[in-house]
């Protein structure tokens, strides 16, 4: 007889006996010494709770539960490996099948202060944890060897408007090694062909992210063209505070020069700044020329953020850098955790199924409210 439980489903032995001169008969159920065959369940508690715990929180939390030892911590982190490249199978699957469209057509302009207007909001970023060594330095090595740079797992996380209000989280599916299966880039065009694909007219993408070359080049050979990019604000006001902290004379001329130069850029006066920068005597040339040349860098990326803001349209990656927390930061981002790709891609990618929404429905479809 199989009893099936949250816990899993459990093979027990079945003795009938019956006692004399009674007409009723009785069972007893013997649980044999085998490991049971684990349950749907259980597994989904596991994996839920690998992104909040370590893999020997989690083995001990399941022990409490169950009374028994049932997953040892390397077991836990088979399963997560498992479930991500089953997810990983299923993006796969999705974009290859994905019906051959023609490219999407993205607007090289879109109106940045127009209350009415659409936009489709596109925020990019990265996030990098500490990669564990290959192995370990034998301690009769030699004195003369350099130690090895410190080395990061990086996963970039996408967060993609697919409705007014409403936005996707995206990652890129991984291989049996940690490595990415397909580029993000590659994922989120496909999200957007689904979602966008009807579009008669040059969809009005706005990417908004922390400036980084790399994303920017990302996106405009991703659509063959020059998307419309928006530096983040607080990256923008970051960069500008670091950087006069080292050309300004005294901290009173710091004060006036921030003032000055941040009331320029928040209206968008990215010309104005760079006038005003010219009258500046630095402290430190380099780091003077460093901020003139970011600022032109990053002219035609810097908006009048007091004008998008009174229309309500987004003037930063806050939601973005929240993302790249919820999805690794939070669980892997701890004092002396190091990981493999493996170990980080596959927590990043039950992370991301469950703040879709789409967690019950990956693990219960039968019991699903749709």
């Amino acid at each position: 007889m199989t009893l099936k439980t949250l816990h899993g489903a459990f093979e027990f032995q079945v003795q009938k006996y019956q006692l004399e001169g009674v007409s009723l008969s009785y069972l007893e159920l013997t649980q044999p010494e085998t490991r049971p065959n684990l349950g749907r369940g259980l597994q989904e508690f596991c994996a839920y709770y690998s992104n909040r715990l370590s893999y020997r929180e989690v083995s001990e939390l399941v022990e409490r539960q169950c009374g028994t030892r049932v997953f040892s911590s390397q077991g836990i982190w088979q399963l997560v490996q498992q479930q991500a490249l089953q997810l990983s199978d299923g993006i796969e699957r999705s974009i290859v099948a994905q019906p051959s469209k023609p490219m999407l057509e993205v607007a090289t302009k879109v109106e940045l202060y127009d209350e009415p207007s659409a936009e489709v909001i596109l925020y990019d970023d990265a996030i990098g944890v500490k990669a564990q060594k290959p192995q370990r330095p034998r301690r009769d090595a030699a004195a003369t060897e350099e130690p090895e740079h410190p080395k990061t797992v990086v996963t970039d996380v996408v967060v993609l408007q697919t409705a007014p209000e409403q936005f996707e989280y995206l990652s890129a599916p991984m291989a049996a090694d940690g490595s990415v299966r397909l580029p993000i880039e590659t994922v989120v065009l496909s999200r957007m062909q689904q979602v966008y694909g009807q579009s008669e007219t040059p969809l009005p993408l706005v990417v908004i992210s922390d400036g980084a070359t790399v994303i920017r080049n990302r996106w405009n050979r991703t659509f063959s063209s020059a998307v419309v990019v928006i530096l983040d604000w607080y990256h923008l006001c970051e960069k500008v505070r670091q950087l006069m902290s080292m050309i300004a004379q005294s901290k009173t001329e710091k004060t006036t020069h921030l003032k000055l130069l941040l009331s320029d850029l928040w209206h968008g006066r990215t010309q104005a700044a760079l006038d005003y920068l010219q009258q500046v005597v630095p402290r430190n040339r380099e780091k003077w020329q460093e901020l003139i040349t970011y600022l032109k860098k990053h002219q035609h990326e810097i908006v009048d953020y007091e004008q998008r803001r009174q229309v309500g349209k987004s003037i930063g990656s806050g939601r973005v850098e929240k993302a790249v927390d919820q999805v690794i930061g939070s669980r892997q981002k701890r004092k002396g955790k190091s990981w493999r790709p493996q170990g980080s891609h596959a927590l990043g990618l039950l992370k991301v199924l469950e703040l879709n929404g789409k967690w019950q429905k990956y693990w219960f479809p039968q019991s699903a409210i749709v």
